[in-house]
């Protein structure tokens, strides 16, 4: 369930009815912002959430292979189509296998040439730069299923400063982080439940997490550990916070 905070021309914000906690709007706002100039380092996910699944692109332009390979034809039939169809979500597996098939040093060049900057730019969400860039300079660590020759032109582009890559487990890359940083508060944005895992792993180690699920509608499936909805657009997130 979400508790509705703002919308306009498509983009909107809600909150979880816990977070909410009965309080009007402008306390709500007034906490949101705190809790998002607090946090000490930012755990971002990268595919649907801050770009258009650069890793269902890859599949869809074969690379490191080519659309009459005999083994590409039958990794989509098997599972391809259903990692494309569904966005990636809840398919870790297909894409950890066309990792394997596929994306070989020669595949990674590839890809490499094929995420060019322009082609990063158009892919990302409207308003991410713009929300990577009004947020506190601490910590931005990517914790992604995605491959370093795709997941670094986007930390580039927007300025985040580490990256987990081609991870199974996100509990346990959180795990490792609280290890090795004297951290107390996190920030986690993702799409999934997969992501969803890095918030209740934060909690469960002790320390405080602030949740931002972005979700395609704000009316769709919002996972309970998030605490914050924002629809891929970040501009009624941006304007409640008063950040533009």
């Amino acid at each position: 369930m979400v508790n509705l905070l703002y919308g306009k021309k498509g983009s909107a914000v809600g909150v979880n009815p816990k977070f909410a906690d009965g309080r009007n709007f402008k306390e709500i706002v007034e906490d949101l912002r705190e809790q998002v100039l607090s946090v000490e380092m930012w755990l971002l996910d990268l595919d649907g959430t801050y770009a258009s699944y650069p890793g269902i692109d890859a599949a869809k332009a074969a690379l490191g292979t080519n659309y009459t390979n005999k083994e590409y034809l039958e990794w989509m039939t098997r599972s391809g189509l259903g990692f494309l169809r569904s966005g990636g979500n809840n398919h870790s597996e297909a894409w950890f296998d066309y990792i394997d098939r596929f994306l070989d040093s020669e595949g990674r060049r590839e890809a490499q040439k094929y995420f060019t900057p322009k082609r990063v730019r158009e892919s990302l969400h409207e308003d991410t730069i713009n929300w990577r860039k009004k947020l506190n300079n601490n910590g931005r660590i990517f914790v992604t299923r995605n491959i370093a020759e795709i997941t670094y032109p986007y930390a580039i582009e927007l300025d985040v400063e580490a990256a987990y890559l081609e991870v199974k487990d996100k509990a346990q890359v959180v795990r490792e982080i609280v290890a090795n940083f004297k951290i107390d508060k996190f920030g986690v944005e993702g799409d999934t439940i997969e992501d969803a895992v890095m918030i209740d792993e934060v909690r469960r180690l002790g320390k405080r997490a602030l949740g931002i699920q972005v979700m395609k509608r704000i009316n769709g499936t919002a996972l309970d550990s998030f605490d914050v909805y924002t629809t891929r657009d970040r501009g009624a997130l941006l304007e409640i916070l008063r950040f533009n």
